[in-house]
């Protein structure tokens, strides 16, 4: 018969083996791209219009970009792969006509989506986030305008990159699971939860306006650390050993918080989001990364019970909390500790 600390021990260990992802899991899936047409130089090129699109990748990445399904009445230059420089993976078209707002392109890249910035005859007019549907990200010119960029659509986008950042960032997830290893109490795990959050929203707001600035490997390397930490506190706490995070995890959880905020900055500011759209970016991009903190701890949570009263149901005497913990705590400790040596070593590169 299986035991409640089999099975969840099981469970968790599923749970951190999907985890098991690249050391550095803070990159939001979003590419940055400049759209711009060229400036007219006579009267006759106005029937004749030519577009750049820069894509922002690296020669790892670059396998992922591929060529943009224009209207139909543009035509792709040669090559049409793309050209990579310093960087940049560049492809030029040319349009009967200038494209207008009822035009839109496809992009067939594997990844969350695209920041787009449009240039137009020189003059930057406005900047974009499109993200990814089924598999295809449309780029529609209607929300490169100015006038069409509502606000509510932008709340949307930010809330979206919020939520999808802390589903998306293991690392967060993982120290999450640490909290609620170590806390029992509901209203502790709430007190807990509120502090790292706190926390974290102060130095997302610091970094993110270049307030506090600190280079992104250091940081993500002492965020795994922060992991191991945690993993080494819940197991002697397991063994019945003094422990200031035990006995005041909200205090702790202020200190990690600021740490793991400037993680959740790294990844807002890569995409240059323009000033005037800075206080909404930070309100609800961090409101999306609550939801989707909360929406974890939900599930977590809601798993351990069900499996209690499946157990129960059935019959099984649930033994000591500490019993199935510990393994779990060894677990997080593994994964964090390969997280850390692989992040340190970035450091020296």
């Amino acid at each position: 018969m299986l035991r409640f600390p089999e099975f969840t021990s099981m469970l968790f260990f599923l749970i951190t083996i999907v985890f098991f992802t690249p050391a550095f899991a803070h990159d939001l899936g979003i590419t940055k791209a400049t759209l711009e047409q060229t400036k007219t130089i006579s009267k006759k090129e106005l029937d004749h219009q030519t577009y750049v699109l820069n894509v922002n990748t690296s020669e790892s990445m670059a396998h992922q970009i591929t060529a943009p399904l224009i209207p139909k009445r543009c035509d792709l230059h040669k090559p049409f792969r793309g050209s990579l420089s310093n960087g940049k993976l560049t492809f030029t078209f040319s349009c009967d006509g200038a494209l207008t707002s009822d035009d839109k392109f496809d992009l067939s890249w594997k990844r969350e989506g695209v920041f787009i910035s449009a240039i137009w005859l020189g003059r930057e007019t406005s900047q974009s986030l499109f993200l990814s549907e089924e598999g295809t990200i449309t780029v529609a010119l209607s929300g490169l305008s100015a006038v069409n960029a509502s606000k509510k659509s932008k709340v949307k986008r930010f809330l979206h990159l919020g939520i999808n950042h802390i589903l998306s960032g293991y690392d967060h997830l993982l120290f999450i699971i640490g909290i609620i290893l170590i806390v029992g109490s509901p209203i502790l795990l709430v007190k807990t939860i509120t502090a790292f959050t706190v926390a974290h929203s102060i130095t997302l707001a610091l970094s993110f306006l270049n307030i506090l600035e600190l280079s992104v490997a250091p940081v993500e390397t002492s965020i795994a650390l922060s992991i191991v930490v945690l993993a080494y506190e819940v197991i002697r706490i397991n063994q019945g050993k003094d422990s200031f995070t035990g006995r005041y995890p909200w205090v702790a959880a202020v200190g990690f918080g600021l740490l793991h905020g400037l993680g959740f900055a790294s990844s807002l500011s890569a995409l240059g989001v323009p000033k005037i759209d800075i206080p909404l970016a930070l309100l609800y991009f961090n409101i999306g990364v609550e939801l989707g903190q909360l929406l974890f701890i939900s599930v977590i949570l809601t798993l351990v019970y069900t499996a209690q009263c499946l157990l129960r149901y059935r019959g099984v005497t649930l033994i000591p909390r500490k019993r199935w913990t510990t393994p779990i705590a060894y677990g997080l400790g593994v994964i964090a500790t390969h997280w850390t040596i692989e992040r340190s070593l970035s450091l020296f590169t």
